[in-house]
């Protein structure tokens, strides 16, 4: 019997710990009895106490940090928080004749950041980080043997977050996290998907399986044996039921139009917070996506229109988040996404009918949808990923059984064991986003849904989440968004 862990309905971010830090910091203009200064040698200690040379000055560091689940079954969840600290320090004075004294040391960065200037001031020049601190390779954590649905970093690890015994300089270190499925067959982590090979070579590895991020060389081109982030398995969300994997794949699927729902809750009709279905460009008004975002809504515009088309009522619902650090000098991220549905093609241009998917982030570079493509009748607007906006590429780069609505229409091999080749689905694609350098808890989140109703199954497949020394830019065609390889 496999393990679940479970969170209560709770539908808000960011409800994780902060560790803050106290530091003595010495007055230069303090008064003193004498022209002496007082020195001060601090050992740092996470408990108990420490004391050191200083006149009369204690400090104290303190953190109350928990989280919480509740078993439910059968709900997957969990959340961590940063581990909590505390401690105190005292000193006793001794003077040192001419140390500290500024009259007599003079300004620490005169001769520029010198390792006395950068411990005395922090920002200046030169003192901080220079160059992108984005991992140059990522530690793997997404063995199919490895995971167990049950944990509830399970699949975060997937996509290659919060692995175990990272930090900052080899992964993604998350917080905050949360899967909230109660269907167990809503999801599942896998090896494959499908029965098609690339280049239909049965030597060759599936169309769908976890995809490695290869290292580059200067001319841009991937360096064989040589990976950022390694990976073994892609993590898939349904709107309907998934199967178990058999060694590792899920392959040989019937057709999802007969998949039904999934048995997540319907109710109540609305995003999880801080998902939000109104637009925030032009300060709330909407009408300027990506421009004068109210740092609260979708910026992009894309979920108000397909949101009130359906009527507001999402069934089948299944969302995750987490939160995390951003490294220094680096302006982005990126994720790698399929899409099938068997909603195409009866559903096209019914847009009561289109499920929904949306990838969400709440930061200072931009927040709002993340999964939104390049309009494919104006290229000057964006909006979002469902059957309808995607008709065109399911027919022109991605695989569609043609011709449309025919009762013997060519079945696109790419999808074959998907339980979509009478439908449509995507190849791979890339999703990218911006975020600030250094910008500390950034949340992000997806979210998927039926709309209006329980009865065509609509797949996604997620992998390979990391960062970018190089962001892309909002509202420029082919930068940010989905990107059609």
């Amino acid at each position: 019997m496999t393990r679940r862990i479970a969170l209560n309905a709770r539908t808000v971010f960011g409800l994780g710990c902060t560790l803050a830090l106290a530091a003595c910091v010495e007055n230069p203009d303090q008064e003193t009895e004498s022209d002496t200064a007082a020195t001060t040698n601090v050992e740092s200690s996470t408990s108990g106490a420490t004391t050191s040379d200083t006149s009369s000055s204690s400090g104290s560091t303190s953190e109350d940090a928990s989280t919480s689940s509740t078993s439910v079954e059968p709900t997957t969840s969990g959340t961590t928080a940063t581990p909590t600290t505390s401690g105190t320090t005292t000193g006793t004075s001794e003077t040192t004749e001419n140390v500290s004294d500024p009259t007599t040391m003079g300004d620490p960065c005169e001769e520029g950041a010198t390792p006395e200037c950068c411990e005395v001031d922090p920002e200046f020049p030169d003192c901080a980080p220079t160059g992108c601190l984005a991992p140059e390779a990522y530690v793997q954590c997404d063995q199919f043997d490895m995971l167990e649905k049950g944990d509830g970093l399970a699949p975060f690890n997937a996509l290659g977050l919060g692995c175990p015994g990272t930090d900052a300089s080899n992964g993604v270190v998350i917080t905050d996290y949360a899967f909230q499925s109660d269907a167990l067959l809503a999801w599942q982590i896998t090896r494959g998907f499908g029965n098609y090979h690339i280049n239909n070579d049965p030597q060759a590895p599936l169309l769908y399986n976890g995809q490695s991020i290869p290292k580059l060389d200067e001319n841009d081109k991937p360096i064989e044996g040589e990976y950022i982030l390694e990976s073994d398995t892609i993590l898939l969300l349904s709107t309907g039921e998934l199967p178990d994997p058999d060694n590792g794949y899920i392959t040989g699927l019937g057709d999802q139009a007969g998949n039904g729902e999934n048995n997540n809750p319907d109710n109540p009709n609305e995003l999880p917070s801080p998902m939000a279905d109104l637009c925030g460009s032009n300060g709330g008004q909407c009408g300027t996506p990506f421009e004068d975002c109210d740092g609260e809504n979708d910026c992009s515009d894309t979920i108000t229109g397909p949101w009130e088309e359906a009527g507001g009522n999402p069934n089948d619902k299944l969302w995750f988040e987490f939160t995390a650090d951003v490294p220094q000098e680096t302006t982005g991220y990126s994720f790698r996404l399929a899409f099938w549905t068997s909603e195409w093609p009866n559903f096209v241009n019914l847009p009561e009918f289109n499920d929904i998917f949306i990838g969400w982030q709440v930061s200072e570079a931009y927040t709002g949808n993340t999964i939104y493509m390049q309009d494919p009748d104006d290229a000057n607007k964006v909006v979002s990923v469902n059957v309808t906006t995607l008709d065109p590429y399911f027919a022109d780069g991605g695989f569609a059984c043609l011709p449309k609505f025919a009762p013997n229409c060519a079945q696109p091999p790419a999808l074959s064991g998907t339980g979509f080749s009478k439908h449509a689905g995507t190849n791979w694609l890339t999703v990218r986003a911006p975020v600030v350098a250094g910008e500390q808890d950034v949340q992000f989140g997806f979210f998927i849904a039926d709309m209006n109703d329980s009865l065509f199954a609509t797949t996604v497949a997620l992998d390979s989440w990391h960062w970018e020394c190089e962001g892309c830019t909002l509202g420029a065609p082919g930068s940010c968004g989905v990107l059609f390889e």
